[in-house]
């Protein structure tokens, strides 16, 4: 889906909470990888404010990612901007 697609949905639908799974599959305008994800990131989040829903944006994590431990730098995969576009960020790990 395109970010049009997606706002044109949650806009139809009545929930509070949308999921969107593997951020990295939405189709976006950009350059390269970082100003696409960058884009995304900064669409989703203006989306979430102007239709008062929570957004769950789930992403892989980058390859230093399977090192994580708690505490340490949510590690994103393609762009630093969804970390810093969003109020609360978890990590699931085994």
């Amino acid at each position: 889906m395109s970010l049009e697609q997606i706002e044109s949905s949650v806009q139809k639908n009545d929930k509070d909470v949308v999921f969107i799974d593997y951020v990295q599959n939405i189709r976006s305008q950009g350059k390269d990888e970082y100003e696409k994800m960058t884009r995304i990131a900064q669409e989703i989040q203006k989306m979430a404010i102007t239709t008062k829903k929570v957004f769950f944006d789930l992403s892989q994590v980058s390859n230093d990612g399977t090192k994580y431990k708690v505490g340490d730098m949510i590690p994103s995969k393609g762009t630093g901007a969804f970390v810093h576009a969003c109020d609360i960020g978890l990590v699931l790990y085994k």
